[in-house]
């Protein structure tokens, strides 16, 4: 079997071999200011196909695996990652490009070769898709003939009818445009029937149907969209191509490369991708990856009484209480019961038994239940003489939580990593708090799986040693990674388990109101989509505009309170004496009194600080400030008069007037501090064995 280094290999080879200069992936910090991260393959080269910048290679050819973030913006699938199979925030797109030199006939014939030829993918389970205009809603250009008839070479070459493998799709789906003027053309989609018998003959695609999914789309840049509507042809034709990784290799490997697909886990998180960080995580927390899903509750409880029995494991079964406790809202075992078996044709209903595990249950008679028992042992399922032994066989739908966990910290991971060692920061504002706002949640679902402590940072050497070679970017600034990551988590967990407990008080009393979630957000850091996490996985809602209304009101007094800017510190307004506790704690309650900037750099004055400001040979304390919901950075500490300047990165700032927590990095200190020691030390040596003369300068 492939191992995904190998596909990945293969892809770049291949292309390789067809004159393709191979490119390293651009960076997740995008160039365009519309963008909050690289999410495509084609970012890097769009100068090339706005003819901004003329193409470097020759032939104009390139392809890549490029890293891409989606998270936050028009592409976010944050909210979905762990929920299921294959979203995720930080993905691979394997591509390649034509910049006016092949088009259509070689990108079709490529794709085939490598699919089909190479990685051997089996023709029969393959659909194309190709542009087919409704012109009843103006959908622009016509009838992609030349790709219909470029795919239908190839599948007749098979003894395969075209007519079933190739699928017209509308402007939604076919259609690619870079904006709403601009560079576009239809595009064609290869699609892959994952069914046990791959006989839907086309009908599962585009669907939404996990069961046949998209691989590869090959773009077709052609036209101009102009400002009045109308499509005008480029003078040079190119092509744009994107294949998900991760989505590639979970086919691959789990079918065992094709040989089986009735028994397949078609997973991207079933993978060597994954895998290993799984292994770290295993071993670290003591809990185990199941590889379950959790039910879709939601609709009436028969729908989600089918969803809870489908996700139920081989080998384990729930009692009828279990299943009507898990419905939102909850309903009685008698009522989960009698929904059961009224769909006894759609759902394994023998893996649910009565409250003492009895065969028969009083509703079945004789011969349902020899066939419940002979299923139940055939999965595996533990009995006690005649009955299901519920303590050793009981499903614990924990195991769902905890795969969710294990799904969402393996994506997160590698979202942070990549993204900080591309050199994009974990924030207060834009992308910078896309990514505080990922990391927080990774650290939170730390908490289904037993951490308590920081944890997260620690996957790091993981990526940096499975993913090093491709992008070796994460394991030069591995340290540097790891650092950021582990800083961020032990702010967090100053306030993530308090700022539970208030969540679970106030959700037992029903909705959460936008104050409390703005409370959240604002004393314990919880971001709002953190909190509405939380509501849902409760069956409950968030004030959303509630707490929209109070972020506006913040912000109104945080740009009231916009920092001044002087020359030189003698025209700092504050002349009240910082009063330094330091010597006696590392962290103190605060109030900003001043802001201001000093040539390119922003300094907060506090009314009390824990951090020592650089004098008598010491240097000046670094930490963090923490409130409202944000966290800055104190990167130096120095002192003008008896005021403290707490230096702090980024260009946001706490607002004046606003409370906020100071915390020192004791390590830091700790190091300073012996080293000012030392330093003592060794120049009293000097005057006693060279001379009283000696003295440091």
């Amino acid at each position: 079997m492939m191992t995904s280094t190998q596909i990945r290999q293969s892809f770049l080879d291949f292309f390789r071999s067809k004159q393709h200069t191979i490119v390293p992936s651009s960076s997740l910090m995008p160039d365009s200011p519309n963008l909050l991260f690289t999410n495509a393959g084609m970012n890097q080269f769009v100068p090339i196909f706005l003819n901004q910048t003329p193409c470097p290679y020759s032939p104009g050819r390139a392809a890549d695996t490029q890293k891409c973030i989606r998270a936050g913006g028009k592409h976010n699938d944050l909210d979905d990652v762990g929920l299921d199979t294959y979203h995720h925030t930080f993905f691979e797109m394997l591509g390649n490009w034509s910049f006016g030199d092949y088009f259509k006939q070689e990108a079709i014939s490529w794709a085939w070769e490598l699919v089909i030829e190479v990685w051997k993918f089996p023709p029969q389970r393959l659909y194309a898709t190709v542009y087919n205009p409704d012109k009843t809603k103006g959908d622009p250009s016509d009838f992609d003939q030349e790709a219909w008839d470029f795919w239908a070479e190839k599948f007749r070459s098979v003894g395969l009818d075209p007519a079933v493998h190739i699928v017209n799709g509308n402007k939604k789906d076919n259609f690619w445009m870079m904006g709403e003027t601009g560079p576009c053309g239809p595009c064609s989609e290869l699609h892959v029937d994952l069914t046990p018998l791959g006989d839907t003959r086309g009908s599962l695609v585009n669907k939404g149907d996990a069961r046949c999914i998209e691989i590869w789309n090959n773009v077709f840049i052609q036209f101009n969209a102009n400002p009045d509507g109308t499509f005008s042809p480029l003078p040079a034709k190119h092509v744009d191509t994107g294949m998900g990784f991760e989505r590639v290799t979970s086919i691959m490997q789990g079918t065992k490369m094709f040989a089986d697909f009735a028994n397949a886990k078609i997973s991207n998180y079933e993978t060597d991708i994954f895998r290993p960080i799984f292994d770290e995580l295993e071993k670290m927390s003591g809990k185990k990856y199941g590889s379950t899903l959790p039910p879709k509750l939601s609709g009436e409880s028969r729908e989600q009484i089918r969803e809870i029995v489908t996700a139920i494991q081989v080998g384990k079964v729930l009692t009828y209480g279990d299943v009507g406790a898990l419905c939102v809202p909850p309903i009685s075992g008698q009522a989960a019961s009698s929904s059961i078996r009224s769909q006894e044709n759609e759902i394994a209903w023998w893996r649910v038994v009565n409250a003492a595990g009895e065969l028969p249950v009083e509703h079945r008679d004789a011969d349902q239940a020899v066939e419940q028992r002979t299923k139940l042992k055939a999965e595996g399922v533990a009995f006690a003489a005649e009955n299901v032994d519920l303590s050793k066989s009981r499903f614990e739908t924990q195991q769902w939580q905890m795969d969710i966990a294990f799904r969402v910290i393996g994506d997160h991971i590698r979202t942070l990593s990549f993204a900080i060692a591309d050199g994009i920061q974990p924030g207060n504002t834009d992308r910078n708090y896309v990514l505080r706002r990922i990391l927080r949640r990774a650290v939170r679902y730390g908490r289904t799986l037993g951490f308590h402590e920081p944890f997260f940072y620690k996957l790091v050497d993981v990526l940096a040693a499975t993913m090093g070679d491709i992008f070796p970017e994460i394991r030069t600034r591995k340290q540097q990674v790891k650092d950021v990551i582990r800083l961020e988590e032990e702010s967090f967990n100053k306030t993530l388990d308090k700022g539970i407990a208030l969540f679970n008080e106030v959700a037992a009393q029903g909705n959460i109101s936008g104050a409390f979630a703005f409370r959240l957000y604002d004393e314990q850091g919880f971001p709002l989509d953190l909190t509405e996490l939380m509501a849902r996985e409760r069956g409950l809602t968030v004030d959303v505009a509630g707490f929209n209304a109070l972020m506006e009101e913040q912000k109104a007094r945080a740009r009231a309170a916009q920092k001044k800017t002087v020359i030189e510190l003698s025209q700092i307004e504050t002349k009240t004496p910082t009063r330094f506790l330091g010597y006696d704690t590392l962290e103190t309650h605060a109030r900003v009194l001043e802001v201001v900037g000093l040539k390119d750099k922003t300094a907060v004055v506090l009314d009390t600080s824990t951090c020592y400001a650089e004098m008598g040979g010491q240097l000046g304390d670094t930490g963090e400030l923490t409130g409202s919901g944000q966290l800055w950075r104190v990167v130096n500490t120095q002192k003008s008069g008896n005021t403290w300047l707490h230096f702090v990165e980024g260009g946001d700032v706490p607002a004046v007037g606003a409370s906020v927590t100071l915390t020192v990095e004791k390590a830091r200190r700790d190091a300073i501090q012996r080293h000012h020691t030392v330093t003592h030390l060794l120049h009293w040596a000097l005057h006693e064995v060279v001379s009283q003369e000696a003295s440091q300068k």
